[in-house]
């Protein structure tokens, strides 16, 4: 059975975003870096809310053309190549290896849990994550 993580960023007073939603602050620096580096070993599938997805979804596929950060350019290519799902209701198609869920969270989360392979990896604003925290 795999494990779901729960991966986000959190500032030192327990914010995930800024006071209008702004993602700018959270900087990737060589601990967190090799800390990610771990937790992406062990995973085989990213699970995203919609939300995050469109942030991720606009950045990563092309992050080379972007960034030199050594950590951006290690990650792209894994984020390419990992399958992904994202959990929307209004989300109609996703590209990059990426499923669309909309039906039953409880039901999706659990089916995937079950199945063999690598852990599932969260990368989710608060959303997402409540509603799967009070299942």
């Amino acid at each position: 059975m795999s494990k779901l993580i729960y991966w986000v960023h959190t500032s030192v007073d327990g914010h995930i975003e800024g006071p209008n939603g702004e993602f700018d602050w959270p900087a990737m620096g060589p601990e967190l870096s090799a800390y990610g580096d771990e937790v992406h070993a062990r995973v085989g599938t990213f699970l995203y809310g919609r939300v995050v997805w469109e942030m991720m979804s606009n950045y990563w596929p092309n992050a080379e053309s972007i960034s030199d950060d050594p950590h951006d350019l290690k990650f792209a290519p894994i984020w390419r190549s990992t399958p992904k799902i994202v959990f929307s209701t209004t989300l109609q198609e996703a590209g990059w290896a990426t499923r669309i869920v909309s039906g039953d969270l409880a039901k999706e989360v659990a089916e995937l849990k079950s199945q063999p392979g690598k852990d599932l990896l969260l990368n989710s604003g608060s959303r997402p994550t409540g509603a799967l925290t009070r299942m």
